[in-house]
Formats: C-alpha cells, sequence, structure tokens
C-alpha cells in the first residue's frame, strides 16, 4: 500500500526520513543543505513524501519516494517527479515486487488524476541491467537525460 505522509508526520520523523531520502541521492547531493531543502519543499507542500508498506508483512515499510511537481512549460504538462526513491534492505521477492508495485501505482494514478498531472517521471542513476529490465517490465520508458556537471 502506498501512503502519503502529512507534514507532521514528516516533522516528526524527519531524522529517519532524512537517513532514507539521503540514501536514495546521489553521493555529491548528500549534505544537508540539500536536506534542509528537500524538507523545506516538504513542508511547503511543494514536495510530497509517501512510503510503501506492505499490508502482508506486518505493515512493514518497503520504501520511501518523495515527489516534486514539475510543469513542462513547453507541453502545457503538470507532470509527477521522482525525485528520490529507496527500498530498505529487506530481500521482496519478484512476486511481491510485482504486488506492491501494482498497488502502489493504483494508488498514485488515483491520485495524479486527481491533480491533473499528465505523466510520472523520474531520473534512474544506475548501469545495473536488472533495474533497468526489472523497471521495463513493469511498463517504464526510458529517454535519455545527459548531464555535464559544471563543478566537476
Amino acid at each position: 500500500m502506498l501512503l502519503q505522509l502529512t507534514t507532521d508526520a514528516i516533522t516528526n520523523s524527519w531524522e529517519e526520513l532524512s537517513e532514507e531520502i539521503k540514501r536514495a541521492l546521489p553521493e555529491n547531493e548528500r549534505s544537508d543543505a540539500v536536506l534542509n531543502n528537500i524538507l523545506n519543499e516538504l513542508l511547503l507542500q511543494r514536495a510530497s513524501c509517501w512510503i510503501s508498506y506492505d499490508s502482508q508483512d506486518n505493515n512493514s515499510i518497503n520504501t520511501y519516494l518523495v515527489f516534486s511537481v514539475h510543469y513542462d512549460e513547453f507541453a502545457q504538462n503538470k507532470n509527477l517527479n521522482v525525485l528520490a526513491m529507496v527500498r530498505n534492505n529487506k530481500f521482496v521477492n519478484m512476486q511481491d515486487t510485482v504486488r506492491l508495485y501494482q498497488e502502489g501505482m493504483e494508488a498514485l494514478k488515483k491520485y495524479m488524476l486527481a491533480n491533473g498531472f499528465k505523466k510520472l517521471t523520474g531520473f534512474v542513476s544506475t548501469d545495473k541491467k536488472r533495474h533497468i529490465k526489472t523497471l521495463a517490465a513493469l511498463g517504464f520508458k526510458f529517454q535519455y537525460q545527459i548531464e555535464l556537471d559544471m563543478e566537476d
């Protein structure tokens, strides 16, 4: 199941949440300043934090997600962008992964439709073929983004 956290829940659990979110960020963005900016956006409700939990496994949390709103000015679309997604270290088999994904996507799609979002977007930083194969099997399409860091 997928649950959007309230600002009170975010504030009360920020110490744990920030550690999980930090794991999902690129190494060069794992700073207190970046985490403070994320917290600020969450508290101003310009970003949202969600947890996925398994109702068949004692309601254990398996994934933390942070979304931001992205306006595509050219296409005039409002998109929901995955800013951070991190799974806990607990092993989940493929059957449970698919079940949890389907439950989460059903809830997320309802939220997106009710709030006028056109697409779910995100940036994947991995070269692991199994991650890409899993995402592709779950229906994600891949387009490529290039990036040049001016500080390197």
